[in-house]
């Protein structure tokens, strides 16, 4: 069980039980985190940045990219797949027998292929002496937004690491229907990357870099071209960390990709949107 609290009340993030049907298999049931972003299935003090991209964000549309549901995992040595039957994101705590109720199917892949652990890539950080590993990965997601029609979201990623060096591209894209009518105004197609890598200069000081780029099908909403550089050094060795970043959103923040969590504010007059952020995160 794992809660949260943000300058508000306790909220709950996960609560599952699980049974290891074999030795590779196992059933998941409860509110967990869902196998899809790569980006999201990292916890935020393991990013190089602050906080997660905007495209990630807009991808999971659900804060904490959480849902209540089934989930069936096959796990080899060198390979993972997870199937998920799920409400769906952002309607978390909406019972199952409700009639308004989304609902979601989502399957992930994953392959490890170099390396001998998906282990040591569940942070974005490889600090000095990280062996070297390459993983790839492939999510689809398909979602009946109640009122709203259809979603059908894809992404694939590659995440790299060795000695200190840390590389993440992502692609993802959506489509959707009747979105217009959504609280976000938001475009029936959107597409685009990320590309993030960071490198210790030294063992506590490791500086990074994150390029975002997106379109949508909708000429009235600005692409999204993003660049995001900082630095993160690490105290009492890695068990905390200060992070500071700053972001440039070249073509400004339209409706399609707007989130009041990645901190920038939607104005509408197309000028440059800046955004500086620092945290102490701790590591565990």
């Amino acid at each position: 069980m794992q809660t949260e609290a943000r300058g508000g009340p306790l909220a709950l993030l996960d609560a599952w039980g699980a049974v290891q049907l074999t030795d590779s298999l196992r059933f998941r049931f409860g509110r967990f985190n869902l196998q899809y972003d790569r980006e999201i299935l990292t916890p935020s003090a393991y990013l190089l940045a602050v906080d997660y991209s905007v495209l990630a964000n807009t991808l999971n549309v659900d804060t904490a990219s959480r849902v209540e549901g089934l989930e069936f995992r096959w796990a080899g040595e060198r390979q993972r797949f997870y199937l998920t039957l799920s409400e769906g994101l952002g309607v978390a705590g909406t019972p199952f027998n409700d009639r308004r109720s989304d609902w979601g199917v989502t399957g992930r892949y994953e392959r490890l292929l170099i390396g001998d652990d998906f282990g040591q890539l569940v942070q974005f950080t490889a600090p000095r002496g990280t062996p070297r590993a390459l993983e790839w990965g492939l999510a689809v997601h398909q979602q009946h937004l109640r009122g709203l029609g259809e979603r059908f979201s894809a992404t694939t990623d590659l995440t790299y690491q060795h000695n200190g060096f840390n590389a993440l591209l992502q692609l993802g894209a959506q489509v959707t229907e009747d979105r217009n009518g959504a609280l976000y105004q938001e475009p029936e197609h959107d597409w685009g990357m990320v590309l993030a890598g960071g490198y210790y200069l030294t063992d506590r000081l490791e500086p990074f870099a994150r390029a975002e780029l997106a379109t949508t099908s909708d000429a009235m909403h600005p692409d999204l071209a993003i660049v995001t550089t900082g630095f993160n050094y690490y105290i009492f060795g890695q068990a905390l960390k200060f992070v500071t970043d700053f972001s440039v959103a070249f073509n400004g923040i339209g409706p399609a990709f707007d989130r009041s969590l990645d901190g920038f504010m939607l104005t509408g007059d197309g000028k440059n949107r800046y955004v500086f952020r620092a945290q102490i995160q701790m590591l565990f």
